[in-house]
């Protein structure tokens, strides 16, 4: 690609080459443009495979300017690229599935089956006594 943007906020004007990224945090000024990375950064820390809760949490991290969807609904990052969900489970098996998808249309998707056991019946002890003559 070639090219060159000129981009601007809170006063200051960054110019931003094919090929680099700026970003700008709400209410925040650009960055300097740095070179955009080769790959497309998608750390996910994933939940135990096994659980018995009714919900689950992954979290992970990516760069400032990648959209996250997990199991298709979006997540915001933060302003380090850290992005967290808490995610419903049903008994069974329950896909989770993180999409990211940077500004230079790169896109990752990576899954992860979580299985959610059904919790075992309370057990009541019985009334009468056991050791009784």
């Amino acid at each position: 690609s070639s090219g060159k943007v000129q981009f601007a906020a809170r006063g200051r004007t960054v110019t931003v080459k094919a090929g680099s990224e700026s970003v700008a945090a709400a209410n925040e000024a650009p960055s300097d443009p740095v070179e955009a990375p080769e790959d497309l950064l998608l750390d996910v820390v994933w939940p135990e495979s096994a659980a018995t809760e009714h919900t689950t949490r992954v979290e992970g991290k990516a760069s400032i300017t990648t959209k996250i969807l997990v199991n298709g609904k979006r997540v915001p990052l933060d302003a380090k690229g850290r992005f967290s969900a808490e995610l419903p489970l049903q008994v069974g098996h329950n896909a989770v599935e993180v999409q990211a998808r940077d500004l230079h249309g790169r896109s990752k998707k990576v899954s992860q089956t979580v299985t959610r056991a059904a919790k075992a019946p309370a057990l009541e002890s019985a009334k009468e006594d056991l050791w009784a003559p």
